[in-house]
């Protein structure tokens, strides 16, 4: 699937290679996301003598970070630019979408939470800083002279609430890290295989979660419910570390929902822009997980097609 090298000018593979440099340093932890992408890309192109140079970018910008008091590590950054090799090979052999991402997310998984072991110490001063920066930003004084609108107050509150509760969420939040992490990695790859004239086996239309998985989601809320009126320290951990991983998978799944319906229909681009406008003013985050969680039952997208081939088929008839 990979094709032919192409020879290209030193000083566009410079550029490339400064870009790649200013994206992982500026993007701080979104950069883990990006620095898998040109290195797979440079494997399905037949550019593979350029990986080493792009594994040692990402390498410099670890160390970059780490000179701008930055907690991170230089290795796991080259560990997961790396992993965009495995990835390259495992679309080339055609894996199916769905179990490639999940293989993605648990690779990523154990390079961030190796990361997080080693640097645990450092991790829990910089939260204690942050957390101290966002009390002096809630003060009195800022409250009373206007300096903080009520959405960023709101949103303050979030952050603080998340970094004193971080031993109890932070395992969800890197699982719900990791699966977007992952939907983007492919996603960027799909696409550039797809303007090559190359098709992937499968895409994020097909994202849906195991039906068993419903049931972990109503055992979790049973348990944060009970946890509401019982306090106890091993099942708030639980429910706390478990309700973003499924939060987050099932609001992918709703968000793959409405990606098919797009495909499937073709709206017009105004119409399309005005609905999805609409979605997400009104709370769009709750409206996909609850779309997501009930296509367990519903298998929406398997009524749009049986609803689209309907209409073909009169259509056919009506000529």
């Amino acid at each position: 699937m990979s094709k032919p090298a192409q020879e290209e000018p030193p000083i566009l593979l410079g550029l490339t290679l400064g870009g790649y440099f200013l994206g992982l340093v500026l993007l701080k932890t979104l950069g883990f996301i990006l620095a898998p992408i040109p290195i797979a890309m440079c494997v399905l192109r037949g550019q593979k003598q350029r990986i080493p140079f792009f594994i040692m970018v990402a390498g410099l910008a670890g160390v970059m970070s780490l000179a701008l008091g930055r907690v991170t590590l230089v290795l796991p950054i080259m560990l997961t630019a790396a992993l965009g090799i495995p990835i390259a090979h495992a679309v080339q052999r055609r894996t199916p979408y769905l179990p490639l991402v999940m293989v993605i997310t648990a690779t990523m998984l154990v390079i961030q939470f190796a990361e997080m072991a080693l640097q645990w110490t450092a991790l829990s001063d910089q939260r204690e800083r942050l957390l101290n920066m966002i009390h002096v930003q809630l003060s009195g004084n800022a409250l009373l002279t206007g300096e903080l609108s009520e959405g960023r107050e709101i949103q303050l509150n979030i952050q603080v609430w998340v970094l004193k509760h971080w031993n109890d969420v932070f395992i969800g939040l890197t699982i719900s890290a990791a699966l977007i992490g992952a939907c983007c990695i492919l996603g960027w790859i799909y696409r550039a295989m797809f303007r090559s004239g190359i098709e992937p086996n499968g895409s994020f239309a097909q994202f849906r979660p195991n039906e068993y998985v419903v049931w972990l989601a109503i055992v979790v809320t049973a348990i944060g419910y009970y946890n509401y009126h019982e306090p106890n320290a091993i099942l708030q951990n639980f429910s706390y570390n478990t309700a973003p991983g499924l939060i987050t998978l099932y609001s992918l799944s709703g968000l793959a929902i409405v990606f098919h319906a797009m495909r499937l229909w073709r709206p017009h681009p105004i119409l399309m822009f005005v609905v999805l406008l609409a979605f997400f003013w009104t709370g769009g985050m709750v409206t996909l997980t609850f779309l997501g969680l009930f296509d367990t039952w519903g298998d929406f997208r398997k009524r749009m097609n049986e609803r689209a081939q309907m209409a073909n088929d009169s259509h056919d008839d009506f000529e």
